[in-house]
């Protein structure tokens, strides 16, 4: 048997909740409670149990020192902490490689768009030069030119 990761846990005890509801003593908080293989100190499942009802995914019902917990329709479609956290991390993957490509087409665009800038310059210089010394005029200043 090992031991369960908090974000286990409260996927664990979402679990349970959901498919079989969940009836625990509040009080004594010494005491620890035995939720199917697992074992969980009172004062723990307490503070899961408080997890899960701040989410919304569990609501209380019954009296206060007996209270029963029961699922919510948030937490019966909520898919896992576990699994939210994987696809947290996945979608923070992906916003930083989107982020460098995005980074490294702006770098490409500048740099042609300052190769544009300088052919642009030296056409000018160049239309320039004929202007003044029109004998050049006629040579070819393309290649394919004859």
């Amino acid at each position: 048997m090992h031991k369960l990761t908090p974000v286990q846990k409260l996927d664990f005890i979402l679990l349970t909740i959901k498919t079989e509801g969940l009836s625990v003593l509040r009080y004594p908080i010494n005491k620890s409670i035995k939720i199917g293989k697992y074992s969980f100190e009172a004062s723990e499942l307490s503070r899961i149990l408080l997890k899960l009802l701040k989410d919304g995914y569990v609501d209380r019902i019954g009296e206060e020192s007996e209270p029963n917990y029961i699922i919510t329709f948030d937490g019966y479609v909520f898919i896992g902490y576990e699994k939210q956290q994987i696809l947290d991390n996945e979608t923070i993957e992906a916003l930083s490689i989107a982020k460098q490509e995005a980074k490294d087409y702006s770098s490409r665009l500048l740099l042609a768009t300052w190769s544009a800038g300088i052919a642009a310059v030296l056409l000018l210089l160049w239309q320039v030069w004929i202007w003044f010394y029109p004998v050049h005029a006629n040579y070819p200043y393309w290649f394919w030119q004859k």
